[in-house]
């Protein structure tokens, strides 16, 4: 199913919910620069200190002051970053880029499940209308 094909269904705009911390460690790939002198990081290390490396990083989310901690990583990463960019961008558009398949390999209707599931979980809100956007 492609975006085109499910109007709407990824057209509402996410924020991070206020009160939740997030850490967004992204794929080793897009981690070009090394930092303050340090060696550049090893492609083939997972980024979270599993077995197998994900395209997409992992991206740490918690409610303070005491919530658990929710850990998306791969593909739920990649989601999440789309759900909560600013630019404008398609999320269906970004999720393919990001994940380098094409659009039509990506379902809007799973983008918007997973946004509903983080929205119940507290780690998102609906983002207000941009009044300059209209």
């Amino acid at each position: 199913m492609t975006s085109g094909s499910m109007p709407g269904a990824t057209s509402s705009r996410w924020s991070r919910a206020v009160g939740v911390a997030v850490v967004d460690v992204p794929d080793v790939a897009e981690q070009d620069q090394p930092v303050d002198g340090a060696p550049a990081p090893d492609r083939d290390q997972p980024v979270d200190g599993g077995a197998t490396r994900e395209i997409g990083g992992v991206v740490y989310l918690a409610p303070l002051p005491d919530g658990p901690v929710a850990v998306l990583a791969g593909a739920s990463a990649v989601l999440y970053r789309a759900l909560v960019a600013t630019g404008g961008e398609d999320p269906v558009a970004r999720v393919a880029r990001d994940l380098g398949v094409p659009v039509e390999e990506v379902d809007p209707e799973a983008i918007q499940e997973f946004a509903e599931e983080l929205r119940e979980g507290g780690f998102i809100i609906p983002r207000a209308p941009d009044p300059s956007a209209g």
